[in-house]
């Protein structure tokens, strides 16, 4: 639900001239799934997913940012979409670290 009010905001953008030279693409999150069997090369993986994650949600805040400075009748529905990226963002760390810690317990 949250991708496709994500997709509606961004052809919303499109279709609003001000904001033509403006397109804030939200980034998929990674999926996060540590099982007491994945591997270090797995947890490498999730682990650059999860950075990449994050700094792409960084680039695509700040550009809802601009856009609301741009147009500022934009400004409520880019806070909004900042505040479910920043959430997006913080269960992605959660659920990484979460991994990460059973699984070292789980090693011991």
């Amino acid at each position: 639900m949250v991708r496709i009010a994500g997709l509606v905001t961004v052809f919303l953008i499109g279709a609003v001239p001000a904001l033509a030279d403006t397109r804030c693409n939200e980034p998929y999150a990674p999926e996060i799934n540590v099982t007491p069997g994945t591997t270090m090369e797995e947890m490498q993986s999730m682990r650059s997913d999860t950075e990449s994650f994050v700094a792409a949600s960084d680039v695509y805040q700040a550009c809802l940012l601009k856009a609301a400075e741009k147009v500022s009748a934009y400004a409520p529905t880019a806070k909004r979409l900042i505040q479910q990226n920043q959430l997006q963002k913080e269960r992605i760390g959660k659920a990484y670290n979460g991994g990460l810690a059973a699984r070292k317990v789980a090693l011991k």
